[in-house]
């Protein structure tokens, strides 16, 4: 698939926290149509994180349950927000193994959207750095 440097940008700007810079830039792909795009972005960049999170070998149940529960209590309201079992399932799913086929499309955006900001904080990457994590994630889509 191709990804455009305005995709990469809009999320760059939401990871990098800034957040009106980053409504600006969806406002402008929504208004081409290119939203689509933006989202299947954001899930390689969600399976990048999981990745780099986890290690490449993948990590245990326990594992994915502990970092699904800590982000859910380290953000008031993100208990009511993400729901643990639809998350633990859908990072174990980027670590290859299960099933998310039950689940709708836009709960499983919704979890990558939330779930990826976390990542990449947890990361403390710096620009340079985050250019490198999205350029990883780049390459995910066009190979």
């Amino acid at each position: 698939m191709a990804v455009t440097d305005d995709q990469i940008a809009a999320l760059h700007a939401q990871l990098s926290g800034s957040h009106d810079e980053h409504r600006r830039l969806i406002a402008e792909l929504d208004s081409r149509g290119a939203l689509a795009g933006y989202t299947a972005v954001v899930t390689a960049a969600f399976i990048e994180a999981v990745d780099r999170r986890f290690g490449p070998h993948g990590a245990d149940d326990a594992a994915v349950i502990e970092f699904v529960g800590d982000v859910r209590s380290r953000f008031p309201g993100a208990d009511d927000e993400i729901d643990p079992v639809a998350a633990e399932r859908v990072v174990r799913k980027a670590l290859g193994r299960g099933s998310i086929s039950d689940l709708d499309g836009a709960t499983i955006r919704r979890i990558e959207a939330l779930l990826l900001p976390v990542l990449v904080a947890d990361e403390h990457l710096n620009d340079q750095e985050l250019d490198q994590f999205l350029a990883a994630a780049r390459k995910l889509l066009e190979s």
